[in-house]
């Protein structure tokens, strides 16, 4: 079973230095059909103009994931965490027990591109965490988040698997889930077909009750996969 959200069918906010696109309700947007996928809450797709960004906020007993498109994003947190994220780096932050952060687009003159990603956390109260992996961007899909981590991977506090997906036209890739699990796709660039169906850019898929995902690339195209629960 699939069920696509299509991109221009997504929540829209532009506060000037922001445009962004919701996949679910957030923050003014609210949508009873759209909100969360599993474990998954969030999927905002940011345009951030230069010199432009989110000043120091709080969160709590969640996981956010943010993976860069275009450009660059300067991070700092209130556990001592500072950083310019450039693409070809995952970010994840476990707010845990509370955290402040705040992030800009450290250019004068370019956007800055990406996906922020909010999960449900396994656990909550723990003590909050932050990591940046790079990551080689290579053809085909590469994992780039697992509950233990790993080389070139990062760490999450819950049962959540992410791939990122790089694949020429006509090219093709799979993904095996594991029996009863679930995934989210969602279509960064180019155009896919997955399931009997076809994804462009900016169109996402809750997809349960099939194991074998096998993507074919109509187009030269990037998307993520998210395994869950």
């Amino acid at each position: 079973m699939i069920k696509i959200r299509k991109s221009n069918e997504r929540g829209t906010a532009n506060y000037g230095w922001l445009n962004a696109k919701y996949s679910f309700s957030f923050g003014n947007y609210f949508d009873p059909e759209h909100t969360g996928f599993r474990d998954l809450l969030v999927i905002n797709q940011d345009v951030i103009e230069p010199d432009g960004g989110f000043a120091p906020h709080p969160h709590k007993d969640m996981e956010i994931v943010t993976y860069l498109i275009e450009g660059e994003l300067e991070h700092k947190d209130s556990i001592g965490n500072s950083g310019i994220i450039k693409k070809g780096e995952i970010q994840r932050m476990s707010a845990g027990s509370g955290i402040r952060h705040s992030e800009y687009n450290p250019s004068k003159d370019k956007q800055t591109r990406l996906l922020q990603i909010w999960i449900q956390t396994k656990e909550k109260g723990i003590e909050a965490d932050y990591e940046n992996v790079a990551f080689d961007q290579v053809d085909g899909a590469k994992l780039l988040i697992t509950p233990n981590g790993g080389e070139q991977m990062a760490k999450i506090n819950q049962d959540f698997q992410l791939y990122g997906v790089r694949l020429k036209k006509e090219s093709t890739d799979e993904i095996k889930l594991e029996k009863n699990r679930h995934a989210w796709v969602q279509m960064i660039s180019g155009e896919v077909e997955v399931a009997g169906e076809v994804l462009k850019e900016g169109d996402g898929a809750a997809i349960s009750e099939i194991e074998n995902l096998s993507f074919l690339a109509l187009k030269e195209s990037e998307f993520l996969v998210m395994d869950l629960k």
